[in-house]
Parts: structure tokens; C-alpha cells; sequence
């Protein structure tokens, strides 16, 4: 354990059941402070807010969903790619699975493959803090990540999620350096870390990398208006079967390592709803929900519910980004 507890006289019921938001071993000094009585999903919000990087629960709340005393680890992160994820070693043209890499021609690709560097992402990563300017922005290969939406008391919704189609820090490329919005892998995966100035030059010499990055950002705000017609239109369960599509695209194998607390939260909706509408997807043999995992069981059934708030939005993507968009860059 890094950092040091704070003097409570329960500290040593805590790390039983770590929830790691994220990984305490990027950190520096840390302190530990309790927050009694609130549920998991306060917590979770809590760190979605930005007010905390991790969680650590005691035995209290072991039960069920019960109430008692959750311990937020308050960590100072360092800067640098240190905190945003661990250096993997060497890779080519061959390797990169990202989409919007992919779709670039291959000089391009080549000029941008010196300044990428391959990192893990552990689960929890804010890989865009809230109204803060992003260091890198991260081409993801593997794994999953949240955009939320967050209000000035502390309500949060997801907004989008990132996998080996897109990338982080897309507003970058409008001429904005912060967003309200905060960008955290929800599932652990691997990608490549771009320096945000390296992107700016890169992308101001090279018209045809501008232009993928542009129907990137095009693409977002589809998904983004996609979700508010999701939200506004569609019921839970409509709802949770076009999420657990989109997550089902994305990382590309039937168990989806995902909770109902974080469920809940993504589609803004509370916890006891998302169970109900789990257990009539289970009953139909859509899936299998067990603790901390989802298991598509029945895409097609899933599709047939989702109805039309999934589907037009990924045949737009799969135009926007063919492989390649074009035989050679254009200079500017």
C-alpha cells in the first residue's frame, strides 16, 4: 500500500475489497479518508466527479449493496505519461487494430508512428480530466472507455464510449484545450499515448490526417445525439440492449466485465431498474448477468429489442472510416 491511512480506528477492516479507480501504484503521496454511510453508487459519483482517484471499501459494505462505511483513497497523481499508463514494448504498421489509425493512408501512418508510444490502460484511467488540459490523447487498441457528462451537483451520465474505433481527447482537434466532459477506461486495455502538441503540428502539416481526426469528431457528436434520442425516446430495456451492443462492438468477446452499479450510472438510471431489466434479458436468454460480468448469450435478440436506436450509427462509422481513406496524404 503506497501513501500512508488516515488515523481512523477502522482503517484496518479496509482493503478487503479494493476497487481500484485507478491503479494506487501510479500514484504519489496518498491519505485515506472515510466517507460513512453512503451507498456504492454515491461513491462511484463521487469519483466520477473527479474528487477522488480511488475507492477502497471495509467490511461494512461487503454485503450487498448495504450501506456503512466506504474509505476514499485521495491520491495526488504525477504528471506525465507515468500516470496515464505503463510503456509496452516496440510495434509496427502490422500491429495497430485502432480504426482511426488504420484509415489513414500509409505515409501518414508512418510520420505518426514515431511519436506514438504503446501503453497499458488500467481499469478506472481518467484519460481526460474535466476542464483540464489533456497531456496525450490515446488511440485505443483493446479495451473499453467512458465519456461522461457530469452537472454542477455532481449528477453524471455517460455521453459516449471510446474502443479500438476512436481515440481520447478528440476536441483537441476543434482548437479547444479543455472539455467539462471527463474520459476514463471503464475496461482495461492497451493503446497508444500521442503528446497533444505532437497532434496539433502533425495534424496542421498533414490535411489528410486532419480530415480522419474531423469525421472522427463528426462521428462523436452523432453518437452523442444518438444517445439523447436513445434517452428521450427509447425505454430501459431498449436502452440497456443498444449499450450492451455498442460495449459488445467494441470489445469484441461475449463477457462483458461490467457491474450493475456501473450500468446503472451509465445509462443514468437507478441501480434497482437496471437489475430488473438484466433479469428480463436473462429470461429470454439474451444473456447471463453474474457479479461484475455480462455474457451475450443472444446478439440477435439483443438487436431485435435495441430495435432502432442501434444500427444506423455504426454503418455511418463504417463509411466515414474505410481502410484507407485514401492511397496519400495530401500536404496542407
Amino acid at each position: 500500500m503506497l501513501g500512508k491511512w488516515s488515523d481512523n480506528p477502522v482503517h484496518e477492516a479496509a482493503a478487503i475489497n479494493p476497487l481500484r479507480f485507478p491503479d494506487p501504484a501510479e500514484a504519489g503521496a496518498a491519505t485515506l479518508s472515510p466517507l460513512a454511510n453512503v451507498t456504492r453508487q454515491t461513491a462511484y459519483k463521487q469519483w466520477l466527479s473527479g474528487r477522488f482517484c480511488s475507492i477502497v471499501e471495509t467490511a461494512q459494505t461487503l454485503a450487498p449493496y448495504g450501506m456503512g462505511k466506504i474509505f476514499l483513497h485521495i491520491v495526488e497523481p504525477g504528471p506525465g505519461i507515468g500516470d496515464s499508463g505503463i510503456a509496452m514494448a516496440g510495434f509496427g504498421m502490422a500491429d495497430i487494430r485502432n480504426r482511426i489509425l488504420c484509415a489513414l493512408p500509409q505515409n501518414s501512418l508512418s510520420a505518426l508512428i514515431p511519436h506514438l508510444k504503446q501503453v497499458e490502460l488500467s481499469s478506472r484511467k481518467v484519460l481526460v480530466q474535466s476542464n483540464e488540459p489533456p497531456l496525450h490523447a490515446y488511440f485505443i487498441e483493446s479495451g473499453l472507455a467512458s465519456m461522461i457528462a457530469m452537472s454542477a451537483d455532481g449528477e453524471s451520465v455517460e455521453v459516449g464510449h471510446i474502443g479500438f474505433e476512436g481515440m481520447s481527447a478528440a476536441h483537441l482537434v476543434l482548437g479547444t484545450d479543455i472539455t467539462p466532459n471527463r474520459t476514463f477506461v471503464q475496461v482495461a486495455g492497451h493503446g497508444y499515448a500521442l503528446p497533444v502538441d505532437c497532434l496539433r503540428k502533425l495534424a496542421e502539416d498533414d490535411a489528410m490526417l486532419l480530415e480522419v481526426l474531423l469525421r472522427y469528431n463528426h462521428y462523436a457528436a452523432l453518437q452523442l445525439a444518438n444517445s439523447a434520442l436513445a434517452n428521450a425516446r427509447y425505454s430501459i430495456n431498449e436502452r440497456l440492449s443498444r449499450w450492451l451492443l455498442m460495449v459488445h462492438d467494441r470489445l469484441l468477446c461475449d463477457d462483458l466485465p461490467l457491474t450493475h452499479e456501473f450500468l446503472a450510472l451509465m445509462l443514468g438510471v437507478r441501480r434497482s431498474g437496471i437489475t430488473n431489466e438484466l433479469h428480463v434479458l436473462e429470461g429470454i436468454h439474451a444473456i447471463r448477468a453474474t457479479r461484475g460480468n455480462v455474457r451475450i448469450l443472444d446478439r440477435e435478440k439483443l438487436e431485435r429489442i435495441a430495435a432502432g436506436s442501434y444500427g444506423t450509427l455504426e454503418v455511418i462509422y463504417d463509411d466515414l472510416f474505410r481502410k484507407p481513406l485514401n492511397g496519400i496524404s495530401r500536404s496542407r
